[in-house]
């Protein structure tokens, strides 16, 4: 009990809160208020990753209000989000977690801190204009359900992947994926 009492103070220091956090996180989500979150938990109750996975969308809220940004940046539960709405959904202060964990999402990608799958599956992107790739497996698949074994979209049409790739150039994808701001 000692232990983690002394875990939970390290891990929320308020020396090292940013209240310009939470200022950053308003400009993203807009019409969420994160600070009328009173903890009743209803969030993570109906939550669906919460059942499989390490991850509390209330607790999220609470460090978001308290500036814990590079608390937050390091969790690998920002990530586990399925966005399935549902803490949309029963929050009674329209708080929306799932909003302000897209927002925590946005700033750590700004930030350059995505996980390593999050990169490589942005590559595709940068290369086919694909998340997934398609290769002779998913063509085949295709073609067993009686699609077309190519897609009608970037394979199919090399023109679109230019416009893609020009859409990602102008964005700044290209530079948050290879890592540079």
């Amino acid at each position: 009990m000692e232990k983690d009492k002394e875990d939970l103070e390290k891990f929320i220091d308020m020396q090292v809160a940013n209240p310009q956090f939470m200022r950053d996180l308003l400009r993203i989500v807009g019409d969420q208020k994160p600070g009328y979150c009173y903890q009743c938990a209803k969030c993570t109750s109906g939550c669906p990753a919460n059942l499989f996975l390490d991850f509390q969308p209330h607790k999220i809220v609470t460090m978001t209000r308290l500036g814990l940004r590079d608390q937050l940046m390091s969790l690998g539960s920002i990530w586990n989000c399925t966005t399935c709405m549902r803490c949309k959904d029963v929050c009674p202060q329209d708080v929306a977690p799932v909003d302000v964990i897209r927002g925590i999402r946005r700033i750590a990608v700004k930030s350059s801190l995505t996980l390593e799958g999050h990169k490589r599956i942005a590559k595709f992107l940068l290369s086919t204009g694909h998340l997934v790739p398609i290769d002779e497996k998913f063509s085949a698949l295709r073609k067993k359900f009686g699609l077309s074994p190519i897609p009608p979209t970037t394979h199919k049409f090399p023109d679109a992947l230019k416009e893609v790739r020009e859409i990602i150039r102008i964005t700044g994808f290209d530079k948050i994926v290879e890592g540079s701001k």
